[in-house]
Order: C-alpha cells, then structure tokens, then sequence
C-alpha cells in the first residue's frame, strides 16, 4: 500500500477526533443553566435525539469588560461545528470552527470591534451608507444646487453609487473599497463618471465627518485621474455680431443673449430670473 493511500482516511479520521475534543472541551467548561432569558443558554445538539441545555463558558469579567458578549448566541451543531451567532441592528455574523476555542475566538475579535466602535460613535456605528447618502443628497445637496444638477446628480448615484455600497456601515467604508469602486467605472471608460462619482462620495463622507460619525473622511486618501474636457473655441468679434444678428426673429434670442453675456451655464438658464433692479440672478 502507498502512502497517499492512507492520507484520506487519516484525514477523516484527524477531523472526527478533532470534532470529538472540541465538543468534549466546550461540555468540560459549561454548566447546565435552564433559564431561557439568558442570551448565553442555548441548545446543545450533537444529534438529533439528544437535546441538552448548555451556558457558554464566558467569565464575568469578560463580560464585564465587554456587555455585548451577552448579544452573542452559540450553538453546537449536527455535523460537529461550534457556532457563534451575533444578530443586531441589521447586522448578522457568524463565527464557526470544528474547534470551540478558535469559534470564540473570532467572535471575541468581532465583539471587540463592535464595543471599540461604539465607544467612539454610539448607535452611529450601525448606520449604513445607503438611509445616510439618501439624507444627504434629500436635506443637503438638493437645497443647495439648481433642479437640473440635483436632478444628475440623482440619476449618478442611484446608477453607480448605491447599487455599490447601499449595504455597507458608514464605518466599513474604507479608502480601497472606494478607489476599487472608481477603477471600476475607469476601466469601463467612464472617467468622467468616475470623476463625478468621486466627487459626490467625497462630500457625502465629509458630511458624515463633519457630524462625527466617522473621524476621518475615506475619500481623502483615494486618487483618481482627472478627467480632460473637450472645450470649444470661442467666437471672433465679426462671427459673434453674424451669430446674433442671425437669432434675430427667433424663440432663441433672448436665452442665448443671456448665456453669451452673462456665463450662465446652460443648467441654470432654466431658473433664471430677471430683477427690477436690471439684474439676472
């Protein structure tokens, strides 16, 4: 018989031992609590004709030092996993290992993160991008820009920017997750896109900056090529006096005597005013 004959059954076999010490481990450690309030209580199922009811083996100074391991919930499962499961505030982790210990572990860390952030942000560590970007561009930017920007801008985010990162916290949100959203459009050959997308994300998180929901602004640390627009050349005196003498007698006269005349973008002529004093505002 060949070595690599005997790999697989010693496999299987060092992943039954390993499933058989970890249950031993977590059983050693626990002790039989019936109360059903406790988050820590939960079911203990290693098959399905034995159901016995466990407490997790976290210390009281564990969980003194961290209230929110109580919001964890474990289980042992059928096939020979241990489960840690956190479920809040939109958020659902799961934390599994053949080993008892590694399972807590990495929900340890995640619990750890969770305290560290409400420490600095309090219930702010749980809004997500997308009820936050929606509050920003509602309240702030639409009262701020003229219809038919606001109206671009719109139609920019909801076709690029939320479908992104809609799901994401505004904590989670780091500076390589936003310049991988911007390569993106770039290699599509959306630079101006990108550009523009770029832009707004970078006001929607100083904005969350500014009202300390986040300590630092993600974008700052993105780089992206700027994108080079095509402009015209602008018109001689002698084909300026030809172009408006030709405007005579038609719709468009007067708008285009304004936009020649004043520099107003051709976004703003719709909203445009003329005042008794003589002036266009």
């Amino acid at each position: 018989m060949k070595i690599q004959d005997l790999i697989e059954p010693l496999n299987v076999i060092q992943n039954a031992i390993a499933r058989v010490i970890g249950a031993v481990e977590a059983m050693s450690t626990q002790a039989t609590d019936k109360t059903d309030d406790n988050p820590l209580t939960v079911v203990l199922k290693p098959n399905k004709k034995k159901v016995k009811s466990i407490k997790r083996n976290f210390t009281n100074q564990e969980i003194e030092l961290m209230p929110k391991l109580k919001e964890l919930h474990y289980r042992y499962r059928a096939d020979g996993i241990h489960e840690f499961r956190y479920r809040r505030n939109g958020i659902f982790k799961s934390f599994a290992s053949v080993n008892y210990k590694t399972a807590k572990a990495k929900a340890l860390v995640f619990i750890r993160q969770i305290s560290e952030q409400e420490k600095a942000f309090g219930s702010k560590a749980y809004v997500r991008f997308e009820p936050f970007a929606n509050n920003y561009i509602e309240n702030v930017k639409k009262v701020n820009v003229a219809e038919n920007t606001y109206s671009k801008t719109l139609n920019r985010y909801h076709k690029h920017v939320l479908p992104y990162f809609r799901d994401k916290l505004i904590t989670d949100v780091k500076a390589p997750m936003i310049q991988s959203f911007l390569n993106g459009l770039i290699e599509k050959g959306l630079r101006r896109t990108a550009e523009e997308c770029f832009f707004l994300l970078k006001t929607i998180f100083q904005y969350a900056e500014d009202n300390e929901f986040i300590n630092k602004n993600p974008v700052r640390a993105v780089k992206i090529p700027r994108h080079h627009r095509t402009t015209g050349t602008a018109l001689t005196i002698e084909e300026e006096k030809e172009f408006i003498k030709r405007l005579d007698n038609t719709i468009y006269k007067t708008r285009i005597l304004v936009l020649l005349y004043t520099g107003c973008r051709p976004c703003e002529l719709p909203t445009a005013e003329l005042k008794k004093d003589g002036f266009i505002t």
